[in-house]
């Protein structure tokens, strides 16, 4: 299991869910209601993970990469936004990637939401870790 395999398997599993996904890259002007407060969106950052750093001293395909996505919960109002991050959890929390590969949500790294001062009108998002390995 690569990388790119495990990202497309990600979007894959957010695909269809009712915030909008972009891969790596959000248009200048995503999709925003009348007062110009933009829609909840997930942005998915590609990572190439890490080797583990104890490797089995047989052929078994499995266990040699940790992967630890970071997906980014961003919507124009911190309701939104706390809706958004409770539906891409639920998609996302212990989910199978593979049948053998299961998605964890990292416990060591929470942050608060935060308001992004570049955008005008605000947006408010928060970063989401995730880990594996495959």
């Amino acid at each position: 299991m690569t990388a790119a395999d495990l990202h497309a398997a990600l979007l894959a599993r957010l695909t269809g869910a009712t915030v909008t996904l972009y891969d790596g890259e959000v248009p200048p002007h995503p999709p925003a209601d009348p007062q110009g407060r933009v829609y909840p969106y997930v942005v998915v950052w590609a990572t190439a993970g890490r080797p583990t750093v104890e490797r089995p001293v047989s052929d078994d395909p499995g266990g040699h990469l940790t992967w630890n996505p970071q997906v980014t919960v961003v919507a124009g109002t911190t309701s939104w936004l706390l809706a958004a991050i409770g539906v891409v959890r639920e998609r996302l929390e212990g989910a199978a990637l593979t049948p053998w590969v299961r998605l964890r949500e990292r416990t060591d790294t929470e942050v608060p939401v935060q308001k992004d001062p570049d955008t005008t009108p605000a947006r408010y998002f928060l970063p989401l870790y995730y880990s594996t390995t495959a």
